[in-house]
């Protein structure tokens, strides 16, 4: 990169309503783990109908009955992938800041 800029690179996947995975994608570099939170924070972005940095900020806000859900991430970087006005399933990026990784969900969900 030129000047120095910091690459980064993400992993994604989209599942469907019911939390299947239909693709999922590491690029090169990117650890097991950031694909592993991908696809929990696409889980929860579909079941919940709302993306997951709206969860993690009820948890900043003193929410904590979320916590007690298990299998849910409550880390922002996912979108529901909604079909007019239906979850049909949601797009989870992992691998830069949560605001980065929402912004990229969303790109790819309004495609």
């Amino acid at each position: 990169r030129a000047g120095g800029e910091k690459k980064t690179d993400f992993a994604f996947v989209v599942d469907n309503r019911e939390g299947r995975v239909i693709l999922s994608h590491r690029m090169d570099g990117v650890s097991f783990v950031n694909l592993a939170l991908a696809e929990k924070k696409a889980v929860t972005a579909a079941a919940a109908g709302v993306p997951t940095s709206v969860l993690e900020q009820a948890v900043d806000s003193g929410k904590a009955s979320l916590l007690s859900v298990p299998e849910i991430s409550l880390v922002g970087g996912a979108v529901p992938l909604m079909l007019g006005a239906r979850i049909v399933g949601g797009v989870g990026i992992s691998g830069g800041s949560t605001t980065d990784d929402e912004k990229i969900a969303s790109a790819g969900a309004d495609r």
